[in-house]
This record gives C-alpha cells, structure tokens and sequence, in this order.
C-alpha cells in the first residue's frame, strides 16, 4: 500500500468514525509497512484535505459533471490537494498518480468511475489558473469557503472582531503546524546530533524542529533520546508526551 492509497483509507474511515484525525492516522502508521516517506506523503495529503475540505468540494464542483459518491469524492479532492496546493508534486504526476488509485482501489470505483475521475482531473489542470482565481475570489464575498472553515463560526468571529481579523485568525488556523520535541535529561545534554532543530523560551530541555522529514527514523528517536511534545494539527491539540 502506497501513500495515496493510505491517505484515502484515512480519509473514508474519518467519514464514516467518531475518532479525531490524529488518532486516526496513529493507528494507521503504527500498523503500516510502509516507507518513511510515504508516511509523510500519506500524513501530509491526509491533514492537508481535511485542512482544506470545503475549498477542495468548492473546486470538485467545479470540475465534476455529476456530484460524485462518497469514495469517488474523496480520491477526486486527493488529487485536487495535490494539484491547488501541494506544489512539491507536479500536477500531471498527481492527476496520473490519482487515476491509477481509482483503478486500483479493491472493491472500489469502476472503470466509468476511474474515467470520470481522470476527466475531472484533466479539467482541473487545463482551467487550473481559472480555476484558482475563482477561488480566490470567495475570499471576499465565502471567506469560510475559501478558509474551510464553518460558516457559523467565521460569522461569530467576525461579530465579535472585525472581518479582518477573522481572516486573519482563519489564515493562522490553517498553517501547518511546528513539531516541538522534549530531550531526556538523564540520556543527553542538549539537542541531539542527528535532528535538525532550535531552542525555545519555554523549557531548556524543548526544542523546535526544523525540518520534520524522517526524525522518527533517526537514531535519538529509536533510543529514547527524545520525545514528542506536543503538535497542533487541523485544530486538535494532540499531547503525546
């Protein structure tokens, strides 16, 4: 099982479960024998669809002939993730990617489906700068459109604080979380050789990470050297340690 393959599990068991995100995609990767970085491929298409969830239906309305069902749903707005918003991928690999998902998907989409998939898709990426600025355009008049975030609760931010600063919380809301480490004081002073992070104000044995790509391949990780402390994603606070 690849990442995409993984992030869409992920995704139709949040649909259909009361677990929170995290929770979700911890017991996924726990249990998964897949690579380092499909991990981070499958967390980051994961959190970033749901991060975007009523942007990504706007654009699937847009490019899709007929609402879709469920499964299809999900797989088409994986694609349009990668394709409006996950630039580290390049748009014609994630429309291929994607198609050869709903092929594959076992008991899944049928041939009809995977065709209405790579129609969609194909649209998307020949109006993709149209597309975009229609988008962008409900920033001014369906901020919780192009936010993702609930309309009531963009309504309520702005009665009590200004539409500028709504927007500006929701912008903060939506950024990708920092990953903060706590250091095991009786196994090392200071930050571990092999993970790239900072200090911070809040403890001497806390640090930043800045580059988050397999710490959890690295040496410290497997001795216990450090722990997560604490990360935000798509709004849930998730303690670990």
């Amino acid at each position: 099982m690849n990442a995409r393959e993984t992030a869409f599990d992920l995704l139709i068991r949040w649909r259909r479960s009361r677990l929170f995100a995290d929770e979700l995609l911890n017991d996924r990767l726990e249990h998964a024998t897949i690579s380092a970085a499909d991990r981070a491929l499958s967390t980051e298409l994961f959190y970033g669809c749901l991060r975007n969830k009523l942007a990504l239906e706007y654009l699937l309305s847009q490019v899709a002939a007929k609402k879709p069902r469920s499964a299809v749903a999900a797989i088409l707005m994986l694609g349009l993730y990668q394709i409006f918003f996950l630039k580290k991928i390049p748009a014609h690999a994630a429309v291929h990617e994607t198609v050869e998902l709903a092929k594959s998907r076992h008991g899944g989409t049928s041939a009809a489906e995977a065709g209405f998939v790579n129609a969609a898709l194909r649209r998307a990426l020949t109006e993709r700068e149209t597309l975009a600025a229609k988008l962008g355009a409900t920033r001014d008049c369906e901020p919780w459109v192009y936010y993702s975030h609930p309309r009531w609760l963009f309504e309520r931010w702005q009665s009590r604080w200004g539409k500028k600063e709504s927007l500006a919380l929701c912008e903060w809301n939506n950024t990708p979380p920092s990953i903060y480490i706590r250091t095991n004081a009786l196994k090392i002073a200071g930050k571990p050789a092999d993970l790239d992070a900072e200090p911070t104000v809040f403890h001497p044995l806390a640090w930043k990470v800045t580059s988050s790509a397999e710490i959890f391949q690295t040496s410290s990780w497997v001795r216990s050297i450090w722990s997560v402390s604490a990360s935000t994603t798509c709004g849930i606070t998730v303690a670990l340690f």
